[in-house]
């Protein structure tokens, strides 16, 4: 079979010889699990015999197999193998499903009997708990799937589908959540077959090629977009890392101007450097207000601070959540709005289709730019920017810079 294999001199057994099978684990370490030996000792103890064709008695070999060994042995290396997290054939709950609250309940519980009667082992999180909670704990539980049900999952008979994966941003489906996926499991109604469970899309983040491919598109269906980039150019792309550090500068930004709140973020930088949790939470309220902090931001990142440092949430999990999801565990958060939450998925996580309607200068430019009689509400400007989808974010940087660019200010220095 030309199986590479070792003699290992002394460790035959009395009874014959036989063949352990090793494995290595996750972190190295051999364990002998399978072994296949021969007895030469229980036939003849037994006085076992059978006829053989030649219409003789003969002593037959007698093969023990052992597939496991010791089952407890085996489940406890194969629970240290998989850290807990068992891949989604052997995970004792394979799906847990989170929903946003208590008005789409009904709704979850439909997707749980709709997994349940297609044998999937699935939980319903059903505690009076934020999203984010709900995450974090099916998180630490190493459940494989986390469907996040909210009123637009249940409006359009869908589900978001959250891998418990930190490091991939779009977690590619195992074959048999796929072959579920494609048996439309949810219709939002009875009648409404053609409702279809809709995976998380692959998340795509814009860099400069897909930005100036938007930007192009953009012009093209819209005139006064096109008269933007033939007038002041294509805009920067106007990005921000991801992370604690950028959460902090955006909530700076709330309410006050982009000079006051770049200022008071350069200061902070000086006194903790790296910007950090755990560096945030060693400066004083007195510090803090020095640097341009007003009590309520300091209470804000500081609960902010104290959840990530103490590992209650991780940023980090918003990289495979949709818009909508990711929106809503921003805004779960005390302090951070839909404002704040729409600039970081546009800035930090670059998602291709963000319109932050609460942006008072995206407003105005709109205004401006479609040569409206009067600034538009928020409403409004979601309304106004359908055709642009899913191209939204690139529009949102369309405006910003023309609003700059007619006041004087080169978009090039300015950060978003």
């Amino acid at each position: 079979m030309n199986i590479p294999y070792k003699k290992m001199a002394g460790e035959g057994a009395f009874y014959g010889p036989k063949i352990d099978i090793k494995l290595i684990d996750a972190i190295g370490r051999p364990w002998q699990l399978t072994t296949v030996q021969f007895d030469f000792n229980l036939p003849a103890r037994f006085g076992l015999q059978y006829v053989g064709d030649d219409g003789a008695r003969h002593q037959p070999l007698m093969v023990h197999r052992a597939l496991l060994g010791s089952v407890e042995r085996f489940f406890g290396i194969l629970i240290e193998h998989y850290a807990g997290a068992f891949p989604l054939w052997l995970a004792p709950v394979q799906v847990g499903i989170c929903p946003v609250s208590e008005k789409v309940i009904d709704y979850a519980k439909h997707v749980l009997e709709t997994l349940k009667n297609r044998d999937i082992r699935v939980h319903l999180d059903d505690r009076n708990e934020k999203l984010p909670a709900k995450i974090r704990d099916a998180q630490m539980q190493k459940i494989p799937y986390m469907l996040v049900v909210g009123p637009k999952e249940a409006e359009a008979g869908t589900v978001s589908v959250r891998h418990r994966s930190k490091a991939t941003s779009a977690p590619s489906l195992s074959p048999t959540w796929s072959s579920l996926c494609a048996k439309n499991p949810f219709p939002a109604r009875p009648d409404n077959a053609a409702a279809a469970i809709q995976e998380t899309p692959m998340v795509t983040m814009l860099d400069e090629l897909i930005f100036r491919a938007s930007i192009r598109t953009l012009a093209v269906r819209d005139s006064d977009l096109a008269r933007v980039v033939e007038t002041y150019g294509v805009p920067p792309l106007w990005v921000r890392e991801p992370g604690f550090a950028s959460l902090v500068y955006i909530i700076l930004e709330q309410q006050v101007s982009l000079a006051s709140a770049r200022a008071a973020f350069q200061r902070l930088r000086l006194a903790a450097n790296p910007l950090t949790p755990g560096r945030f939470l060693t400066l004083s309220d007195m510090q803090l207000k020095e640097i341009g902090f007003s009590r309520q931001k300091t209470l804000y990142i500081r609960l902010l601070a104290e959840s990530l440092a103490k590992k209650y949430l991780d940023l980090n999990d918003l990289g495979d959540l949709s818009d909508d999801a990711a929106r809503k565990f921003l805004i779960a958060l005390k302090g951070i709005g839909i404002w704040t939450a729409d600039i970081y998925l546009l800035s930090a996580l670059r998602r291709p289709d963000v319109w932050p309607i609460g942006d008072l200068a995206l407003a105005i430019a709109v205004q401006e730019v479609k040569r409206l009689r009067s600034r538009p509400s928020p409403e409004r400007l979601e309304k106004i920017s359908q055709p642009w989808r899913p191209h939204r974010a690139a529009a949102a940087r369309l405006f910003w810079h023309a609003y700059l660019s007619k006041r004087g200010q080169n978009s090039a220095t300015i950060s978003l």
